[in-house]
């Protein structure tokens, strides 16, 4: 399994923040499988990598567009990624 090591990936994340609104529904799949292959980097000894926010930011947003018609695998993997940032999410609500 590769785990992302680079500054690409969090320049990518930062993009697609923060042009999300420009992506359609069909783009969702592509999105999550985006961000968890991020969150691969997410370890005991790297907490929180270059990126963080963006992705917690990017999942919350998709999180409620993945309805009860998308396969139900999206949800999961959505909030799979979110207990990986518990502290980044709680920034966001707090």
């Amino acid at each position: 399994m590769c785990v992302p090591d680079s500054d690409a990936w969090a320049a990518l994340l930062s993009v697609i923040r923060r042009h999300l609104n420009t992506f359609t529904d069909a783009d969702h799949a592509q999105l999550i499988s985006f961000v968890e292959d991020w969150s691969r980097g997410v370890s005991w000894q790297t907490l929180y990598p270059d990126g963080a926010k963006d992705a917690a930011s990017i999942v919350l947003e998709l999180l409620p567009k993945v309805d009860d018609y998308r396969p139900k695998d999206q949800r999961e993997r959505l909030l799979k990624i979110l207990a990986k940032l518990p502290l980044t999410v709680r920034e966001q609500y707090v």
